[in-house]
Parts: structure tokens; sequence; C-alpha cells
């Protein structure tokens, strides 16, 4: 509450969501919404406390319009960094996932370039078209809560099918990004 300029998001929301588990465990609530500091990102925690991120919420909204004959071309769109239980549980439900590199703006360009209705972000970035033409928190979580309330489940019970891969994140820091390939860290 007190903007410095430097500590946005600072050991709060999208970034830091045990906050918002810890409050989820403590009152019994249904679900935790955390944004991050500009509104575009959102993670979220079941009625457990469990954190899901946003590969788990295209999951959701994008089974759900699918069901409901609006998940335009039946294609989810995401980045590089999806995990593989993402792809697989869409799979399951007939749902194609075309993926991008890195960035939510590359994700935009694909779906506005092949007419998707949704597409995202593991970092919580959603966009749903019908919508918007990027990525915004709040809009993300109301559909998803309304997801919730129109099945009548739980997100515990709309993620039962979705199994998330062992997945590590590596950064290696190099001088020269386009001579990477001669980085032996890299390739190692």
């Amino acid at each position: 509450v007190e903007p410095d300029g430097k500590n946005i998001n600072h050991e709060c929301g999208a970034l830091h969501p045990e906050v918002m588990a810890d409050k989820v465990r403590q009152l019994g609530a249904d679900i935790g919404l955390a944004l991050d500091g500009d509104g575009d990102r959102l993670i979220v925690c079941d009625e457990h406390g469990t954190i899901v991120d946003g590969d788990h919420i295209m999951y959701v909204i994008g089974s759900y319009l699918a069901d409901h004959g609006r998940l335009k071309k039946d294609t989810i769109v995401t980045t590089v960094m999806s995990n593989l239980g993402f792809t697989k549980a869409l799979e399951r439900r007939g749902i194609k996932n075309v993926r991008t590199q890195v960035g939510d703006r590359y994700v935009s360009e694909e779906m506005r370039a092949n007419g998707y209705s949704l597409g995202g972000e593991q970092s919580g970035h959603v966009i749903i078209s019908d919508y918007h033409n990027t990525g915004d928190g709040m809009l993300t979580g109301i559909h998803l809560m309304l997801v919730m309330k129109k099945t009548g489940k739980s997100l515990t019970e709309l993620l039962a099918d979705f199994k998330e891969y062992p997945q590590v994140l590596v950064n290696v820091p190099v001088k020269d990004k386009n001579s990477w390939k001669n980085h032996q860290a890299v390739v190692d």
C-alpha cells in the first residue's frame, strides 16, 4: 500500500501466492485469486490451498468452452513453457494445443493470426479473445469462478484429469544470445 516504484509484487500477489493460499486455508474459502501488480496475470489456489498456475486455469476454462461449443477451433494457444501434463490432459478431451515461443505477445499474435479464442502462459497471463485482446487477471478470475458456479464443481474436481508432470526451469546466463550453441553450459 506504499508504492516506491520498486516494491510492486513484493512478497504478494501472483508472484508470491503462498500468502493467498494460507488465507484460503485459514478461512475455508472455495478459491483464492492472486493478481500481479498490474493485474494482467492470475494465479489461483483451490479450496485446499493448493496453488495452480495458468496451465490449470486455461485447462478449466478451455474445457468448459469446448464442452459448450465456444472454444474456437478446439484449440488453446500456449508457450513452450506449458507443462506436458497440460497437453496430455487436453489431448484426452480432444482439444489441440498450439505452442509459441515464450511471451504473451507471441500467444496473442498466434491467436489473432488463426482465429483462436483462448491462450496464455503458465505464468498466469490468460487471453480470452472474445472479451479482450490481452491478459486480464480479473476477467480470467471471473471466468474461472463462472465455470465453478455453472458446473457446481470445485476447482479440485475440475482439475481431476490434469496430472502435472515434473518440470524444471533452469536459467543459464549468456553474454551473447545469438551464439548460445557455443556456450558450454547451454550445450551441457
